[in-house]
């Protein structure tokens, strides 16, 4: 291997070196933001099911169904922000 060669070899292997760990803090500064977000959307869908709660409990059948709806409905938001954990 002639020297230009294996110093075309090393700028190589620095660029992939450099792109890799680019990458890598990319990803760990996007897991850092979806974890904050799933907190801030959980802090928020937590009093409309603590209010949903309290409405499936009504006497008023109209209540009782809004609140059923509003409980699938914050159950499945629940769901999905669990699913960008996984992923």
């Amino acid at each position: 291997m002639t020297p230009d060669r294996s110093a075309e070899d090393q700028a190589l292997i620095d660029a992939l070196t450099t792109r890799a760990t680019t990458a890598e803090q990319a990803l760990v500064q996007r897991d850092a933001t979806m974890s904050k977000l799933r907190h801030d959307l959980r802090g928020i869908l937590s009093p409309a099911m603590l209010m949903a709660d309290r409405l499936s409990g009504s006497v008023d059948p109209i209540a009782r169904r809004t609140a059923e709806t509003l409980i699938k409905t914050i159950e499945r938001a629940d769901a999905a922000l669990k699913a960008t954990r996984q992923t």
